[in-house]
């Protein structure tokens, strides 16, 4: 089988855009077989398919079924260059229930996206070490407030994450904060693969998420370094609560191609 793909760098998140149709049953397998081809050093797959929502430019639905804030942005720039148009658009991605907001500037090869809000975060001891569970729409991630990775914490978390079918994918993010400075480590459970990504976006999330706990109104800005880019949060909260947060940043785009898989 041949497949036309796109290769995405959005801060080093290397995700390979499938732009021809996959039956849904296929394309676990496939996104194994693209992650397996070295050359494209890729971190995840998705797959471009038509909207339900005709307000929607595309429908991305990631290898797993999870939500990637990263390659939502990164499509985003990819259809703004498309059309040759910097500026807003809504796209549908897997693991949200609603259309995603998505702002590219072509001239500056940036983009942001609106990512969904935390619903839940639940402080506790794993491992000996102080984390956050935060729990997004599509995938879950744990807070681990050390600046070097662990691979017993990055195995363990298994057992916390594992058993519950609700999430698709989760993460554990090495998180520094008094540098600002995090490793995020990722597993889709679809494709049995976890990865030590160059940056994650839903992390970037969760990790501003847990900074800002205290904050009962206003804005806050965090730009977090990752093994390869950094990423800006945005979160906005009201009455205590969350009312928006959006992640930003670099992003480059390959040449459509052609891999026999």
């Amino acid at each position: 089988m041949r497949l036309n793909i796109l290769r995405a760098d959005p801060a080093g998140n290397i995700t390979i855009f499938v732009l021809d149709p996959v039956a849904k049953e296929q394309r676990a397998e496939i996104a194994n077989k693209i992650m397996a081809i070295k050359d494209l050093e890729a971190e995840q797959v998705g797959f471009l398919t038509e909207p339900i929502n005709s307000e929607c430019r595309c429908r991305l639905e990631m290898m797993g079924g999870e939500f990637c804030g990263n390659a939502s942005r990164a499509l985003g720039l990819y259809l703004a260059q498309k059309e040759g148009k910097s500026g807003k658009m809504l796209i549908e991605v897997s693991g949200s229930q609603k259309p995603i907001e998505v702002t590219a500037d072509i001239e500056k090869g940036e983009a942001s996206a609106e990512m969904p809000l935390p619903k839940k975060i639940e402080p506790f001891i794993f491992s000996g070490i102080e984390c956050l569970r935060v729990d997004l729409e599509g995938i879950s991630h744990l807070i681990a407030e050390v600046g070097t990775p662990d691979r017993r914490i990055v195995m363990a978390a298994e057992n916390l994450f594992g058993d519950d079918d609700s999430i698709a994918a989760y993460g554990i993010m090495f998180f520094e904060k008094y540098g600002m400075e995090m490793t995020p480590f990722v597993k889709v459970k679809a494709t049995d693969s976890l990865v030590r990504e160059g940056s994650c976006g839903s992390g970037t999330v969760a990790a501003a998420a847990s900074l800002c706990i205290g904050v009962k109104e206003g804005s806050e800005s965090y730009t977090i370094s990752q093994p390869s880019g950094s990423i800006t949060a945005v979160v906005e909260k009201k009455d205590g609560r969350f009312h928006s947060v959006s992640i930003g940043g670099s992003v480059s785009l390959g040449e459509p191609t052609e891999v026999e898989i």
